[in-house]
């Protein structure tokens, strides 16, 4: 049962109770605020009619046969457990009724996975997204290309940066929807080893500390790269990349370089060889190009 159709039964179950109220004591009978398991003592005060009827009819085909007010407290304790449930997931519902509980469960639906995981800026044309804190261990994190029907276009600057109270990443798959990734985005990973990024990538540039300090032995960069910025892959073991020709790689540092650990001699193989596409790979304190 969904939260809309949870809050509408509460709402037709109370109009129901009220209608009836409202027609036993049409008949002279006080009800006052006499709880509903009283309501057929007063309905036998007065002359069964066929409106009272009808209503009682309503009543039964609503709450299966059940006490109207047994129904009615089971359906707001049903909405009180997804509110809840909701809000142990890690999403936000402060001041939400529960009319809203639905696109609420669309964000769990996504973070379910990852309780408390991602958290979302929502914009009319982008959705970005960020990491926020979590008693979560070590993750298999695959970011969504869209929630609630809006796309996932950036990822946040630090937006799973390691920091105390941010949980450690395995694995990340950034979607091909992705088309800019924040400065320093997943900076101080050092338990991520493996970074999936679509051939079809639709970003060009690998940002600023992107990946620094992280665990990558290797990587496989989307066709569509064209610019690795500094520091990118700083202090990463990076022993095999497979790279696109022509890129621009910014590098200003000596022996630990934006291209990791070993990279300031794969710099100066991938430049020394024209740029070329390919996979290179680094053995014996050399770099070779293999394919």
């Amino acid at each position: 049962m969904t939260a809309t159709t949870v809050y509408e039964k509460i709402e037709k179950l109370k109009t129901i109770k009220d209608d009836l109220k409202t027609n036993i004591e049409s008949y002279g009978v006080t009800v006052g605020t006499a709880p509903f398991d009283e309501y057929p003592a007063k309905v036998l005060e007065i002359p069964t009619t066929d409106s009272v009827k009808t209503l009682i009819d309503a009543v039964n085909e609503e709450s299966g046969g059940a006490a109207i007010q047994d129904s009615i407290d089971l359906v707001e304790s049903n909405y009180t457990d997804i509110k809840a449930a909701i809000t142990a997931a890690g999403v936000d519902m402060t001041g939400v009724k529960p009319s809203g509980y639905d696109a609420k469960i669309a964000d769990v639906a996504v973070a379910a996975k990852y309780p408390a995981l991602f958290r979302f800026y929502e914009g009319r044309q982008a959705l970005l997204i960020y990491c926020y804190n979590s008693s979560e261990g070590s993750l298999d994190v695959v970011i969504p290309a869209s929630i609630r029907g809006v796309d996932v276009l950036q990822l946040d600057t630090y937006a799973f940066y390691s920091a105390e109270g941010l949980p450690t990443i395995n694995s990340v798959y950034i979607p091909n929807i992705v088309t800019t990734m924040g400065a320093n985005a997943f900076t101080g990973q050092t338990t991520l080893t493996s970074v999936r990024l679509p051939i079809n990538a639709s970003f060009t540039t690998i940002s600023p500390g992107a990946f620094q300090s992280c665990a990558l032995a290797e990587i496989d960069m989307p066709v569509s790269v064209t610019t690795i910025l500094q520091y990118a892959f700083l202090s990463c073991p990076l022993i095999k990349i497979t790279i696109g020709s022509g890129v621009t790689i910014s590098n200003t540092d000596v022996g630990n370089s934006t291209m990791g650990t070993y990279g300031a001699d794969f710099i100066t193989l991938y430049n020394g060889n024209g740029k070329l596409a390919g996979t290179y790979e680094y053995a014996g304190g050399t770099w070779t190009k293999t394919a």
